[in-house]
């Protein structure tokens, strides 16, 4: 049957659920505790009235600390995931890449409740950033396999990235610049306009799909646009 499975605190707190993480079976995790103390799984179906045989399972997974500059070979066991933890201060630049030449390998960015925030796929390998972090903080990211039949070694890696992007420009009537977009941030340019102005404002990019605003000088916004071409 579609199994259902959610965790709650023993006083019937939610925290979280699955349904669908392979199929018809479920699972939830890897999934940071929030506090200590006893833990309820409740198993049931989707739809609530099926009956059947199931196999419930419960395994710690351990966090792997990961710094810049290392690189670190892994293994996956079918159906698993690796969790690694680093430091990071806001303003900091970094990319993580995972690969595999066993399986596609999939990089997840989790909160600190281990909530999915992204979730990176290219293939036989996959790449986070660069991102500016905003903050300082402990991070996480998850190494699973997309297809979770399949096992295998891995790399991952993570270095801090040297890029100084422009935040806060100006630009002019007829001038055209070229920067760099670092994930995570956005990029606000001024010029001087004179009432009854037409103006063409293009922004183009191999990398990334791009999304453009236009706000007046007391910041409302006043049209955007993400797909012209």
């Amino acid at each position: 049957f579609d199994t259902y499975v959610e965790l709650e605190l023993d006083n019937g707190t939610f925290l979280t659920s699955n349904d669908d993480y392979n199929g018809l079976n479920s699972q939830i995790g890897p999934y940071r505790l929030p506090a200590t103390g006893t833990f309820v799984i409740v198993v049931s179906s989707y739809y609530g009235d099926a009956s059947g045989t199931y196999t419930l399972s419960l395994q710690e997974v351990l966090t792997i600390p990961i710094a810049y500059g290392d690189s670190i070979d892994g293994s996956l066991s079918v159906g698993g995931a690796d969790l690694y933890e680093f430091e990071a201060s806001e303003g900091d630049v970094f990319m993580i890449q995972a690969e595999s030449e066993q399986f596609d390998a999939v990089l997840r960015w989790l909160d600190e409740s281990s909530v999915l925030v992204f979730e990176f796929d290219e293939g036989d390998g996959a790449q986070i950033g660069p991102l500016m972090m905003s903050s300082d903080g402990a991070y996480t990211v998850q190494v699973s396999a997309y297809d979770t039949t399949e096992e295998g070694d891995y790399s991952i890696s993570i270095e801090q990235v040297e890029i100084d992007p422009v935040l806060d420009g100006v630009i002019e009537y007829g001038e055209s610049q070229t920067e760099y977009l670092i994930g995570g941030t956005q990029s606000h340019w001024t010029f001087d306009g004179t009432a009854g102005d037409s103006i063409v404002v293009s922004l183009t990019s191999e990398d990334f799909d791009t999304y453009l605003t236009l706000e007046d000088p007391d910041g409302f916004q006043l049209v955007s646009n993400d797909d012209f071409d």
